[in-house]
């Protein structure tokens, strides 16, 4: 290559990576200092980052990104400002529902213009476990503001959603599986040979040790945690036998899935109050519900993979996807007055089910992608040299993954239940850590929930406590 095509070619490498948004760059941009901030529980930074890229409307006061919406919500609720924090799940609610409902030919047009980029360009489309878990921490909030009653229609909407669970998550694959249909169909030419293309991808995938085999969701896709705690309001915050009945039967779901002793316990006494147990007869108690380290996000990873043409013309070429990217608990467990606490939700189980299943249409997508790009490479390159080498720029500047997902929850839940102590003190001893943490509670209130959130275990512990 000589000197001036040299020349052209970083000039036009340069042009194509600034038209193409270069994804990868900014996406990293997007989570880079959010995630370190995150990770080092400098909690106020990383929120004024999250709301800042959930693009606030001025003219409406709301939000108008997805997944940063959920971010700042789940770390405005981290900051005790729980009102403000539901403003965001309110604002990720409708979006959620507007991207359910929307028009299918918007979609299926919005889907064809990401196939000459990538789908990094299009709205965040959320998972099953967003909307259970913005209801969740709605819910949450409402009981941290004592308005009880608001919790109880979020959480007879986590009900909802978990009894919808199969179906809703069948709904969302159904909607992948359309999505690289759309694609398939608006290159239907380029596109004749995906089903060999995946064949051979899937089998190189496995010899770089891609394998999703072992990755199983709880049962129906219920995310157990969730249930939980929809048992624990009902059955603390009970006002008739119907009340306590579903406490029971969200805790015996909750123990089937987890074998948690605290769930097991509950159970017991929700059914004992279901039976006409007198619920001022209940002994004061604790609960004590640990959010342990930051959930799995996601990573992109390049690789060569066969791009059939025809049967006798198959060409390598880069394509990036996502992998699931495991991170650390903040400690196996934490001891409340000498008792342990529990796993009784595995986010990342959670959250690596979904993207199992969601994996092959990613993958599709990205080989239609490939292919249509590589054709159109090729045949630019037939009539001129230099569009070629501007087509095969824009194809490496192009070729990005959706790393995109709700970083701020946690890896795992764990709970523990002890009596309410008679001095008003809830000691929290974390391994490594010299001194345990006091936490006072309200001495008065039957019940008090003490909730602790560690993103690792070099931050401090961010703690609140609901009392009733």
């Amino acid at each position: 290559m000589n000197k001036n095509r040299i020349v052209k070619a970083a000039g036009l490498f340069y042009l194509s990576a600034v038209l193409s948004g270069c994804a990868s760059v900014y996406q990293s941009h997007q989570f880079g200092s959010f995630e370190k901030e995150l990770a080092t529980g400098e909690v106020s930074s990383a929120a004024e980052k999250a709301i800042k890229h959930a693009s606030v409307d001025e003219a409406t006061g709301k939000p108008t990104e997805l997944l940063w919406s959920l971010q700042a919500g789940s770390l405005l609720r981290m900051e005790k400002e729980y009102s403000k924090s539901n403003v965001f799940f309110d604002a990720s609610e409708d979006m959620m529902y507007s991207s359910d409902t929307q028009n299918t030919g918007v979609k299926a047009l919005s889907e064809g213009g990401s196939i000459l980029v990538n789908d990094a360009i299009l709205p965040y489309s959320q998972t099953h476990y967003d909307g259970i878990m913005a209801n969740t921490y709605k819910a949450l909030n409402f009981q941290a503001l004592h308005k009880n009653a608001l919790a109880r229609v979020e959480w007879n909407r986590v009900d909802d959603r978990q009894r919808r669970a199969v179906d809703d998550f069948a709904a969302q694959i159904s909607k992948r599986r359309d999505e690289l249909e759309a694609e398939k169909t608006e290159n239907k030419e380029d596109s004749s040979n995906l089903g060999e293309s995946l064949s051979r991808s899937k089998s190189l995938l496995g010899e770089k040790g891609v394998d999703m085999s072992q990755w199983q969701p709880y049962k129906g896709y219920v995310n157990p945690y969730a249930t939980y705690m929809h048992g624990l309001f009902f059955m603390l915050n009970g006002k008739d036998r119907s009340d306590f009945e579903r406490a029971y039967h969200s805790f015996q779901r909750a123990y089937s899935m987890t074998s948690n002793p605290t769930a097991k316990a509950d159970m017991d006494v929700a059914r004992q109050l279901r039976d006409g147990f007198p619920p001022k007869r209940v002994r004061p108690r604790v609960w004590v519900i640990f959010e342990n380290g930051l959930a799995a996000n996601k990573k992109e990873f390049r690789i060569d993979l066969p791009i059939v043409l025809s049967s006798e013309d198959i060409v390598y070429t880069g394509i990036a996807l996502p992998k699931i990217q495991e991170r650390n608990r903040a400690w196996d467990s934490i001891s409340v007055n000498g008792t342990k606490t529990h796993v009784i939700g595995d986010m990342d189980r959670i959250i690596k089910a979904e993207f199992k299943e969601e994996f092959p249409y990613i993958l599709g997508k990205e080989i239609v992608r490939a292919t249509a790009k590589t054709i159109a490479q090729r045949n630019m390159g037939k009539q001129n040299a230099n569009a070629g080498l501007v087509m095969a720029i824009y194809q490496m500047a192009t070729t990005s993954a959706d790393i995109r997902s709700w970083t701020a929850l946690p890896k795992e839940f764990q709970v523990a239940r002890i009596q309410r102590p008679e001095n008003g003190v809830v000691s929290l001893s974390m391994p490594g850590k010299p001194e345990p943490v006091v936490v006072p509670i309200d001495k008065s209130s039957q019940y008090n929930i003490v909730y602790v959130k560690a993103v690792s275990s070099e931050a401090h512990p961010i703690i609140e406590v609901i009392s009733l």
